[in-house]
């Protein structure tokens, strides 16, 4: 199904975030849901669920997980197991983070 124009907005957001927060990183790897990049490039399957971005440093083991939510999604069911999966994977690393882009 295509994202909307919305939903694009917002993972644009968190990938513009990563550059900015991350920019001093550059032992990172981005991989972005996003239909213009190749499979390779997508962000991997985190128990059961593939989020709009994932950030992970090539040096220890720090991730960033990003998920764009709109106003009405952000507090569903599917998005609620879909965050605790994320919170429980970011769990077993030493520096987690999660980003939730929601829109005013």
């Amino acid at each position: 199904m295509p994202e909307s124009a919305t939903h694009m907005g917002l993972v644009q957001q968190l990938v513009a975030w990563v550059q900015i927060h991350r920019a001093s990183e550059q032992d990172g790897l981005l991989f972005v849901d996003d239909p213009s990049r190749a499979a390779a490039d997508k962000p991997p399957t985190v128990l059961g669920y593939t989020p709009d971005l994932y950030w992970k440093a090539l040096a220890g083991r720090s991730v960033l997980i990003g998920e764009a939510k709109s106003a009405y999604d952000v507090e569903s069911r599917h998005s609620r197991k879909q965050f605790a999966s994320f919170v429980s994977h970011l769990g077993s690393v030493e520096e987690g983070t999660l980003l939730v882009a929601v829109p005013w």
